[in-house]
């Protein structure tokens, strides 16, 4: 980012009151003074920073927004939404195993789901009726429990659920141990993946209602929580997310006994 662009972005902070007021329209200095409770002589001195900045511009009914002032409260508007969404689940964040996190945007518009000590199972229980529901499913997983495992494999053998999972290699040999010990846990019907890392657990439900659901363990593989974004373009970063993680997964299914 260029010299002016960063001094820009500061100020576009600095005064977000001021270009937050002019964001219904172009003020007169003294409408804004009064409804920033300043004098109109700090009003003159901080819309000064803003027009220097590009982003203020001085017109007949006093001051305006210019076209990338704007389009910095636009930005600022919603890096503020998402940081109060990350406030909220900062505890989910922070007890969370991820290698990584999904793009900052992804946190703008969620509703989150939290394992608590009255409801411990809530996050589980939202995702098997996810599992219940979905037809058309397509999963990154680190760590696969039994429970959905065996919901799965009953759906996908119904032919109610199309199925393709990308599972950390890990994952997949304890499912083939207990498959050998008869507890029936590999589903041979789905297109199932190996890959030696997953940097979190990501469900996406393509049919019937695209949704993508950010899975959150802890370091035991247990699920804390879930944080659910139904906007159509957190669906297009998952299935991207996905593909590029097939590229580099093997298949899982020629490992299967018959």
């Amino acid at each position: 980012m260029a010299s002016s662009e960063k001094d820009a972005l500061v100020h576009a902070l600095e005064h977000h009151e001021l270009t937050s007021a002019l964001q219904r329209g172009p003020q007169y200095k003294s409408c804004l003074a009064q409804e920033l409770d300043v004098s109109s002589k700090t009003v003159y001195r901080r819309a000064h920073k803003l027009i220097e900045s590009g982003l203020v511009k001085r017109c007949q009914n006093g001051y305006r927004l210019s076209n990338l002032g704007q389009l910095y409260c636009n930005l600022i508007s919603e890096l503020w939404n998402i940081s109060g969404n990350i406030s909220e689940i900062k505890p989910l964040l922070r007890d969370a195993s991820l290698q990584k996190y999904p793009p900052y945007w992804f946190f703008a518009e969620i509703r989150t789901v939290c394992a608590t000590e009255e409801t411990p199972l809530r996050p589980i229980e939202e995702l098997e009726a996810v599992f219940k529901n979905a037809e058309k499913l397509h999963g990154l997983l680190p760590v696969v429990a039994s429970r959905f495992v065996k919901l799965l494999r009953r759906r996908v053998e119904a032919s109610e659920l199309s199925l393709e999972l990308i599972v950390k290699s890990a994952a997949i040999d304890k499912l083939r141990q207990r498959d050998d010990e008869g507890d029936g846990m590999l589903m041979r019907d789905a297109q199932l993946w190996q890959i030696e890392s997953v940097p979190y657990g990501l469900i996406i439900v393509i049919e019937p209602k695209p949704s993508v659901f950010l899975v959150m363990h802890n370091e035991n593989g247990m699920v804390t929580g879930i944080i659910e974004n139904q906007n159509p373009v957190a669906t297009t970063w998952a299935l991207q997310k996905f593909d590029q993680y097939l590229t580099d997964a093997t298949s899982a299914n020629w490992q299967l006994p018959a």
